[in-house]
């Protein structure tokens, strides 16, 4: 069965002291709606950056990605992948979260160029990210 796949980036607009809240707020709120929209994914907060694979039904990714891009804790939602795929990254997980993580700042500002300038391996090495800190979990 083929469903939809979508990763975005966005810039943080939490300050440092209301980050653990917030973070926490969002992960819960996630985990509960992907799972009643049966979609899939993985989020990483660096401290400046959000980063967040969906994968699932059209109409649910959607549904989610209208929210998302009205939420004001952050701002500069930009989708840098999308598409159809045919296997969850993520099947095991309504919404996989890592914590804080700095070092995963350096894959995710690049992916905020424009599209002809967004490099392929940029996007396949975060969502490789994703998938490792998974297995670890």
């Amino acid at each position: 069965m083929a469903f939809t796949s979508l990763l975005y980036v966005s810039v943080s607009t939490l300050t440092p002291e209301q980050e653990r809240e917030e973070v926490d707020k969002i992960v819960g709120v996630a985990q509960r709606r992907n799972a009643e929209l049966s979609v899939t994914g993985a989020l990483i907060f660096t401290g400046t950056h959000f980063a967040q694979l969906l994968e699932g039904p059209v109409d649910g990714v959607d549904a989610l990605m209208r929210s998302i891009s009205r939420d004001p804790r952050h701002n500069s939602v930009t989708v840098v992948d999308t598409g159809e795929a045919t296997r969850r990254l993520f099947p095991d997980w309504s919404m996989a979260y890592f914590g804080h993580s700095r070092y995963i700042d350096r894959f995710v500002g690049p992916l905020f160029a424009s599209s002809e300038d967004r490099p392929r391996t940029s996007i396949d090495r975060l969502i490789g990210l994703m998938q490792e800190f998974t297995l670890s979990n």
